[in-house]
């Protein structure tokens, strides 16, 4: 190649590298431009939104929340709020907002909830914001949070969410981190009982238990004193709508227990809660047919029927009769899904036997009730009673039969009255045998039971004799298999319930021989003794009960007023609800 030539190719080649390379700066730059108009991340995952052409601010960090009761009602309500204040200023929001608070903060304690409705709203400050609660909403702001301890029922904390959707953020244009931890909400309310809505129809002897979806089922009971005043409607209680319904409101006839042509309605039956989350309904004391082959007036009689509750499309399926008719008795589950029917009495002026000594199983398999044994030996009780306390123990291994009474002698179709006599022996059911778990104290009938968890023991408290309403707590321990007495109420009670909340246990409601009573007495799980303080009802009442919610929170319902008798059966019928709160 001549030098001509090779000047020429080298003046070529320099001047398409110098196109080159402006091109590669004006691409590069337009991708510049691009990359800072798109969105910024900030370091808890939240992601904002922003036009310019510089980096965002760090954004404003969550600095305290504080409570504030603002109807002055000294519980959790609606309207009430929590004040989210952050170490720096932030981009106002309007009042009119659509920003959803579930979605810009988390809650660090299972089951709390900001409530239906709940939304934000601007303060007088810059560097606040305000959580206006919804309806049910679930917070506990008196006891300190713990980092870590996320039970229901637990003191809450509160965070800006990782998942933040990026609509709160600085006057900097960065989205609002969060602290290091969940924060304590500061404040305080007196922990107690606190109205709720009443039910639809009043009634007392009902029973009630929570569903899998959180609402609660209430079946039965009565409306006044009297064999025919039972309530054929059953109604269930939305805790996050703080509303009752009748369950035939929400299915039509479906949502009726029927039996043939009669709307079976009881007091003294059972619910129990199967492991596929519907719900077993068997037995009582009420009407379930007409007399007279069918042709007469309703019968008042002991039932066998049976129903089973499905909350899915809230309806009631008839399943098999029991084997044996009864009310006053227990169903409880078994470690293996089946439910275990015990005691109870029947009625029927045909019966020898009033007081059921054999057991029952029902088979969710097969919906339907099996008796147990042979013909020459059936699997009985140790002794037969009514009115007694069923309590799964053991991992649901074993069952705690617990005290009760039972009826002997009487006969000539009633015209010979059987004799009542008190028991003080207790059982324990494991598989298809049954031992023997110690004796009471003393006696008792209409009393309470439950389960202290953790503790591996029974509180037994309440319940009366033949004369009186009784105050000694009695505890039973799993392991020892022995019983100890643990103190004496304050005040008498028969027909108390239950309720367990963490470490306490509250004796809830009864009736001392006089009147209802309207106190709750207070036990302590952890060191067995009864404490000194007490909680007020709204409603003094007996023959109620008592469901703890998913969210920690108690409902009592229902109940009698006005009663004569130590087991409530007369009087008339309560139509409130309250909730005991730990807040």
């Amino acid at each position: 190649m001549n030098a001509t030539l090779f000047k020429r190719c080298l003046v070529l080649a320099l001047f398409t590298a110098a196109l080159t390379a402006v091109g590669c700066n004006n691409s590069s730059n337009r991708r510049s431009a691009s990359t800072t108009a798109a969105t910024t991340s900030s370091n808890n995952g939240s992601v904002a939104s922003t036009n310019s052409t510089t980096n965002a601010g760090p954004g404003p960090q969550l600095a305290s929340v504080s409570f504030m009761d603002a109807d002055q009602s000294n519980s959790i309500t609606a309207g009430d709020r929590l004040v989210a204040r952050f170490n720096g200023e932030l981009a106002p929001i309007s009042s009119g907002n659509s920003i959803r608070p579930e979605l810009e903060f988390s809650l660090a304690v299972f089951q709390d909830s900001f409530g239906m409705g709940a939304r934000l709203a601007p303060t007088s400050r810059s560097n606040e914001v305000e959580i206006v609660l919804g309806q049910g909403a679930v917070l506990h702001v008196s006891g300190a949070f713990s980092l870590g301890v996320n039970t229901p029922g637990s003191a809450s904390g509160l965070n800006v969410s990782p998942y933040g959707t990026g609509q709160l953020v600085g006057t900097d244009g960065g989205p609002v981190r969060a602290a290091s931890e969940p924060l304590d909400i500061d404040g305080t309310l007196t922990s107690g009982f606190v109205a709720v809505d009443s039910l639809n129809v009043p009634r007392g002897g009902h029973t009630s238990i929570l569903l899998d979806d959180g609402r609660v089922l209430v079946v039965g009971g009565r409306a006044a004193g009297g064999d025919r005043s039972l309530v054929a409607e059953a109604e269930v209680y939305d805790p996050l709508a703080d509303a009752w319904s009748l369950v035939t409101d929400l299915s039509g006839d479906a949502g009726r227990m029927r039996r043939g042509k009669v709307d079976v309605r009881m007091t003294d039956a059972t619910l129990v809660a199967l492991q596929d989350g519907t719900v077993l309904v068997s037995g009582g004391f009420g009407i379930e047919r007409k007399g007279f082959f069918g042709l007469g007036k309703e019968k008042v009689d002991t039932l066998e029927s049976a129903f089973v509750f499905n909350p899915a499309d809230n309806s009631f399926k008839q399943v098999g009769d029991m084997q044996y008719p009864r009310h006053s008795h227990t169903a409880t589950v078994m470690d293996d899904g089946r439910v275990l029917i015990a005691g109870g009495y029947n009625d029927s002026m045909w019966k020898k036997d009033k007081t059921q000594a054999p057991f029952e199983i029902y088979d969710p398999a097969k919906g339907q009730f099996e008796k147990v044994g042979s013909f020459i030996k059936r699997f009985k009780s140790r002794e037969m009673r009514m009115g007694h306390t069923a309590t799964a123990i053991e991992g649901q291994t074993g069952i705690l039969l617990v005290g009760g009474n039972f009826y002997k002698g009487g006969g000539l179709f009633g015209l010979i009255k059987p004799k009542l006599q008190m028991t003080k022996g207790t059982e324990v059911v494991r598989g298809t045998s049954t031992d023997d778990a110690g004796a009471l104290s003393a006696p008792r009938l209409d009393h309470a039971a439950a389960s202290l968890g953790a503790q591996g023991k029974v509180l037994i408290a309440g319940g009366h004799d033949t004369q009186a309403a009784i105050s000694m707590l009695e505890v039973y321990d799993e392991k020892a298999g022995t019983w100890s007495t643990a103190g004496n109420l304050t005040t008498p009670r028969s027909c108390p319930v239950i309720a367990v909340d963490r470490d306490l246990a509250l004796i809830v409601g009864g009736f001392d021989g006089a009147a209802e009573s309207n106190t709750a007495e207070v036990f302590d799980t952890v060191n067995n003794t009864l404490m000194g303080n007490s909680y007020t009802l709204t409603t003094a009442r007996t023959a109620h009960t008592a469901t703890a919610l998913k969210d920690g929170r108690i409902l009592i319902v229902g109940g009698m007023s006005g009663s004569t008798q130590l087991n409530g059966s007369d009087g008339q019928a309560i139509g409130s609800a309250e909730m005991f709160v730990r807040q």
